[in-house]
């Protein structure tokens, strides 16, 4: 994992999860995001991930998060990208 990635959540009820993503990311900084999305998926009716803070976004962890952002959204969950970096994960 990158020695700068860091997940904030700002936020987390029944409505929300935001969650802000500061530094680098790369395929192991992608895993830990969607280990913190998968277990509160349920909680929260939708999931805002703000990529303001991020500095890189290397190819592998976005091809690992977009993959499995596709699979979450199949199963009901509505995730959406905010800030500068929302335009790189395109899982529609």
């Amino acid at each position: 994992m990158a020695n700068n990635f860091r997940v904030d959540v700002l936020r987390r009820d029944r409505s929300c999860l935001y969650i802000r993503v500061i530094g680098d990311l790369d395929g192991a900084s992608a895993y830990r995001l969607l280990n913190l999305i998968e277990k509160d998926k349920h909680s929260s009716r939708k999931i805002t991930i703000d990529t303001n803070a991020l500095r890189k976004v290397h190819a592998f962890g976005s091809d690992l998060l977009e993959t499995n952002m596709r699979t979450l959204k199949n199963r009901g969950v509505d995730i959406v990208f905010i800030g500068r970096f929302k335009g790189t994960f395109s899982y529609e």
